[in-house]
C-alpha cells in the first residue's frame, strides 16, 4: 500500500513538474473556453433546428430521441476530433520544430568546418590532452586528480544537459496530451450541457426547450465572469459578446428554417 502511495505521488511530482515547465495553463484555458462554447453554440443549434420542426407538427416530433441521439452523436464527434486534431497538430508542429533545429545544426556544421583556424586550435587543444595521457604516468597525483576532477565535471554537464533535454521532451509530451484531452472533452461537455433538459422526461415538450436555453445563459454568465476576472476586465462585456453569438446562432437557424 505504502508503495502504490509513493507511486501515485512520484506522478503527480512528475505531471506537476511537466505542467511547470511546459507552462501550458495559459494554452489549456483557452482551449477549454473555446472548444466549451463551441460545444454550446452547436448543440444550440441543432435543438433550435429540432424546435423548428416540433412547432411545424408534433405529431411527428414526440419523443426527445429525436434531439438526443443527433445531439450525444455530435457531442461523440466534436470530443474525438478535438482530441485527434490536436494530438495530430502538435506532433507536426514538434516535428517542424525538430527539423528546423537539425537543419540549423546542419548549417552550423558547415560553417565550423570553413573556419581553418579554429579547427586547428582545437586540434591543438585534443594533441594536448593526448599527450597528457601518455605522460599521464609521470604526472603527480596531484595533476592527475585535478585531471580526472576536470573530465568528471565535463561528463557531469553532458549528462545534466542531456536529462535536461530529456525532461522537455517529456514536457512537451505531456502537454500535448493535456491539450488534447482538455480540447476534446470540453467540446464534449458543452454540447452534453445543452442536451440535460431532455433526458428528464422521454417526451418532447416547450419547457425543455425554454430551459435549454436557460442553461446556456447562465453558463456564458458565468464563462463571461471568468474571463472578466482573468482578464481584470468587463463581464457586461464578455456577456454581451456570448449573448451575439447566441442571437447570431438562432438567428441564422431559424432564417434557414424557413426555407426547408
Amino acid at each position: 500500500m505504502d508503495v502504490r502511495k509513493k507511486s501515485n505521488k512520484s506522478i503527480i511530482g512528475r505531471w506537476k513538474l511537466y505542467w511547470e515547465i511546459s507552462e501550458v495553463g495559459a494554452i489549456a484555458r483557452r482551449y477549454f473556453i473555446m472548444n466549451f462554447t463551441d460545444g454550446l453554440l452547436t448543440t444550440l443549434g441543432i435543438i433550435i433546428g429540432i424546435y423548428v420542426l416540433y412547432i411545424r407538427d408534433q405529431s411527428l416530433y414526440s419523443t426527445t430521441n429525436i434531439l438526443i441521439l443527433p445531439g450525444i452523436a455530435t457531442a461523440i464527434a466534436m470530443g474525438v476530433s478535438g482530441v485527434s486534431g490536436s494530438l495530430l497538430s502538435e506532433e507536426a508542429e514538434r516535428a517542424k520544430i525538430n527539423y528546423d533545429l537539425r537543419k540549423a545544426m546542419a548549417i552550423y556544421q558547415e560553417k565550423d568546418d570553413d573556419s581553418e583556424d579554429e579547427a586547428s586550435d582545437l586540434n591543438k587543444n585534443d594533441q594536448v590532452k593526448e599527450e597528457i595521457l601518455k605522460h599521464m604516468i609521470g604526472l603527480s597525483r596531484k595533476a592527475k586528480e585535478t585531471y580526472i576532477k576536470k573530465q568528471i565535471k565535463v561528463d557531469s554537464d553532458e549528462k545534466s544537459h542531456k536529462k535536461e533535454k530529456d525532461i522537455n521532451e517529456k514536457a512537451e509530451d505531456f502537454a500535448s496530451r493535456i491539450l488534447a484531452i482538455i480540447n476534446g472533452l470540453s467540446s464534449f461537455l458543452g454540447a452534453l450541457l445543452m442536451l440535460t433538459p431532455f433526458f428528464v422526461n422521454p417526451n418532447l415538450i416547450y419547457i425543455q426547450f425554454i430551459i435549454s436555453f436557460i442553461i446556456i445563459i447562465i453558463t456564458v454568465f458565468f464563462l463571461a465572469q471568468y474571463l472578466a476576472r482573468l482578464s481584470k476586465g468587463s463581464v457586461i462585456k464578455y456577456f454581451i459578446h456570448f449573448l451575439v453569438a447566441i442571437i447570431l446562432t438562432i438567428s441564422l437557424t431559424l432564417t434557414i428554417g424557413q426555407f426547408t
